[in-house]
């Protein structure tokens, strides 16, 4: 059987942007008893994966803007054809006017 994935991209509204601060962390371990090592454990991308029992690749970044996350979306899917095949695509794109992506090719970051 081949191994089916979900492709998340976005900003923090997407990565858990918020849900790495102390004050947040101990406001849900004091009320709820929930914690967590890093955002990415609790983000919506990572609960998602888990309902759906794919593999989870999370490209979302606090700060990502849409730019971002149509280049990382297309380097996804022309790295490996066939596996975005197999691929369930989630793109949140942010809107926000002071989100601009520098991105060089000569570094390739």
């Amino acid at each position: 059987m081949k191994e089916k994935f979900l492709y998340i991209n976005g900003c923090s509204w997407t990565a858990g942007g918020g849900l790495e601060t102390y004050g947040v962390c101990y406001k849900y371990y004091k009320t709820i008893g929930m914690s967590w090592n890093t955002h990415r454990d609790v983000n919506w991308p990572k609960k998602l994966s888990q309902k759906l029992d794919l593999q989870l690749v999370d490209e979302s970044e606090s700060g990502g803007g849409m730019e971002r996350a149509i280049r990382m979306t297309f380097d996804y899917i022309l790295s490996d054809l066939d596996r975005a095949k197999e691929t369930l695509f989630i793109i949140e794109i942010p809107t926000a006017e002071n989100r601009i992506d520098l991105y060089s090719t000569i570094y390739d970051s």
